[in-house]
């Protein structure tokens, strides 16, 4: 049965009902209003009219909101005009009532005209009996010429430390470089540095599809979490990220879902605010339970009929950097570097055999990145770039002879923008940009066009909602593969840029139409690849998990310093990753072992960045990335396919072994003195990670990157079933004594894998 009751009136000032959900009012509108279960209590304060005063978790009694502010906060916007910001605070009045139904409590509070505006808004909060999630919903009626560009709701402004130390503080947030999740430890620091030593402040705002790749952030400490969290199945555009403010944090989700001028509508999604224990896999666990549920989670890897057999055997990618200076694949390089040809990838034809010595070396077929093929190098596009410096004969010659070997040739576009200015190669196109382009561009709301970039390549990036915009696309993707490319990447950026322009055939602005059109866009890109070659492939740097079905494979890097396997954890088992290029952030000869071995363990295709001297054969053929990759390939070719291919990923238990203390690789700080000598880091000589088969099979991958044999203690998920221990050359048991242990001892063999098979 349903009941209302408007809060102010009626109901007591403490309300216990049968459904477990205790609700409480005072009959004065000024006083808060509060929900509450046995897991977390909402204060809605009456003095913000509503807004967020304390959202507890009673467990540990944790409060993590630092000062209470208003409920939501709107950018209203109007061709020609500045402008206007208005929060609940500017509501004319504020009526709120409760409905019970079933195991579920809701609060309504609907608010009157904001100021002179006909704007009226009701906002829900939902609480179920036993669940440590609350759901929010908005809706607005918009009675006037404004749009609404920006939605910040519920307003989260939490403690800038919590508990009594920051040390233990961890931020979440869903994207990073060109990765699927990052962490920002104590983000109570002010002062943080990129990788090239500039100040990076904290005041991020990802985009989501995007940089974001998915829909969860989470704040956490030892005590507890604040868990956030977008569950929309409708790639609507939002922003995820957190700013620092003097005594806090805002960490509120900002929603930009359709800013057409005087448009009602409600959020078609639910925001999710929650309370959990433990690190940042409990909070995935939470989004986890959402997230797979939804279409682009409607086929694993291992039941996919659109994937070629090739991607799935799997098989190394490897990278030939043949223009410029190779360092910038790694993200190192700090200057534009010059665009001649490196001799020994260019012409192409230098690759084939250098890929069959590769090949031999590994012991596995190979896929063949070739870079900087371009007339100009890379990046450019998407016009005059071809043809290709050395002809497009003999490119072609030499990427049939690689397919003829059984490889795989691999050709990267570079991004959906226009570049139009290369420092290191003397190109500067923007007179043709100006011709040919610059209709295509994504204005901003100044009707203006954007440029983006610096010495080494400057773009403006396009309308992939326009119709020239993705036929430009298609069609350069088919000069490609008429290259002999088989597999294709979007490279630097393959999401939806906002746009103002009322000449591409959608909504000006912020809207449905930015997902819907790249969705559209990809398929058109994807189908053109396949109608050529069944083995064709369209992968993206970066992950997005609105696309997991609707691409091949994505370029993830949680390996990178600050970034986390996030999405690879939730997703694994429903699109294959790759990853392995860029930066580990150790400073050791053995950084490339240490890199491709946490690739690895994550269950990541393997990128190998041949044009480092860590590869090069013909000074050593017996360096040790040789064994360890000969070895990798042959385990996720073999006897831990079912996992690191096709398995789900788990959170990683216990694993005891020997650590080496290195140098991290720091940035050029300014002034040096900030950092004098650079820190140690303590590595761990063995990499590990913790699977579920499809046959429900649990598999621990243990990978030992090191040149000695190590003994380590593995503590295991169950403390039942048959344990196997699976080497290249032997299988072991386990006792059965040791298994009811739940630790059992096991060696890696030096620059070898092991899998811990339990049944």
């Amino acid at each position: 049965m349903d009941r209302r009751d408007f809060l102010q009136v009626t109901l007591p000032a403490t309300l216990g009902l049968a459904s477990g959900v205790r609700v409480g009012p005072h009959p004065e509108s000024s006083s808060p209003w509060w929900i509450e279960n046995k897991h977390l209590k909402i204060v809605l304060s009456g003095e913000t009219k509503g807004g967020l005063s304390a959202f507890m978790d009673l467990q540990s009694q944790r409060n993590f909101i630092v000062a209470a502010a208003p409920l939501y906060r709107l950018r209203l916007v109007q061709k020609g005009k500045e402008p206007v910001e208005l929060s609940s605070l500017d509501a004319d009045n504020l009526r709120v009532e409760r409905m019970s139904a079933g195991k579920e409590e809701t609060l309504t509070l609907t608010y009157g005209r904001h100021r002179s505006l006909d704007i009226t808004i009701v906002c829900t909060v939902a609480v179920e009996y036993d669940s440590p999630l609350s759901k929010w919903r908005f809706s607005v009626k918009n009675n006037t010429s404004y749009g609404i560009r920006a939605i910040h709701f519920p307003v989260v402004q939490a403690p800038l430390v919590l508990g009594d130390s920051s040390t233990d503080d961890c931020f979440i947030c869903p994207g990073g470089t060109a990765g699927g999740g990052e962490i920002i430890q104590e983000p109570k620091l002010s002062k943080r540095y990129s990788f090239v030593g500039e100040v990076i402040p904290l005041d991020r705002r990802q985009q989501y599809p995007g940089p974001a790749s998915l829909q969860l952030q989470a704040y956490y400490d030892e005590a507890a979490g604040l868990y956030m969290a977008t569950h929309d199945a409708g790639i609507n555009i939002k922003h995820f990220g957190l700013k620092q403010l003097k005594d806090g944090l805002d960490v509120s989700i900002e929603h930009n879902y359709d800013e057409r001028p005087a448009l009602s509508f409600d959020l078609p999604y639910e925001t999710v605010l929650g309370v959990f224990h433990g690190d940042w896999y409990a909070a995935a666990d939470l989004y986890k339970e959402w997230a797979t549920e939804q279409h682009w989670c409607a086929k694993k890897v291992a039941d996919r009929d659109d994937l070629p057999p090739w991607l799935i055997e799997p098989r190394p990618i490897l990278e030939y950097e043949c223009r410029g200076d190779y360092y910038r694949c790694q993200g190192w390089l700090t200057y534009p570097g010059s665009d001649y040809p490196n001799g020994r990838f260019w012409p192409a034809k230098n690759v084939v055999s250098l890929s069959k010595k590769y090949v031999s070396l590994f012991g596995s077929p190979a896929v063949v990145w070739y870079n900087g093929w371009e007339k100009l190098g890379n990046p450019s596009g998407p016009v005059d770039s071809l043809p290709p410096l050395e002809g497009a004969e003999s490119l072609k010659a030499a990427m049939d002879e690689v397919s003829k070997d059984g490889n795989i040739p691999y050709m990267a576009v570079w991004g959906n923008h226009w570049i139009y200015k290369r420092s290191g190669a003397g190109y500067d196109g923007w007179e043709r940009f100006e011709r040919e382009g610059a209709h295509l561009a994504a204005l901003n709301e100044h009707g203006e066009i954007p440029k983006f970039g610096g010495a080494e390549f400057t773009w403006v990036p396009l309308c992939q909602g326009d119709e020239k915009t993705q036929k430009l696309f298609v069609d350069y993707f088919g000069e490609v593969i008429n290259l002999g490319a088989v597999a294709l990447e979007f490279d630097l950026q393959a999401w939806p840029s906002n746009c103002y322009s009322d000449q591409h055939g959608h909504s000006p602005g912020f809207g449905p139409w930015m997902g819907q059109r790249t969705t559209e866009f990809l398929g058109k890109i994807r189908q053109t690849a396949k109608l050529r070659n069944s083995a064709a492939t369209l992968s993206i740097e970066g992950t997005a998990e609105p696309w997991i079905q609707d691409l091949d494979f994505m370029l993830d890097r949680p390996y990178f310093p600050g970034n986390i396997p996030l999405f690879a954890y939730i997703y694994h088992e429903y699109i294959p990753l790759m990853g392995g290029d860029g930066r580990f952030g150790v400073s050791t000869p053995e950084g490339q072992l240490i890199q491709q071995a946490a690739n690895f363990a994550f269950g990541h295709l393997k990128f190998v960045m041949v044009g480092l001297n860590d590869y090069d054969f013909e000074v050593n053929p017996n360096y040790p990335i040789f064994e360890l990759l000969r070895n990798m390939c042959q385990a996720d070719r073999g006897f831990a396919r079912d996992y690191l291919v096709f398995g789900e990923m788990l959170k990683p238990t216990q694993l005891q072994c020997s650590k080496v203390s290195v140098d991290a690789s720091t940035p050029r700080i300014k002034p040096l003195e900030d950092l004098p000598d650079p820190p140690k880091v303590e590595v761990p000589r063995v990499m590990h990670s913790v699977w579920s088969s499809p046959d429900k099979k649990i598999g621990y991958v243990l990978v030992n990157w090191s040149d000695r044999a190590e003994s380590v203690k593995l503590n295991l998920v169950r403390k039942q079933g048959q344990v196997r221990i699976i080497a290249a050359t032997e299988t072991s048991s386990v006792p059965e004594q040791q298994v009811r242990s739940g630790e059992i001892i096991a060696t890696v063999a030096a620059r070898s894998v092991v899998l811990v098979e339990q049944a």
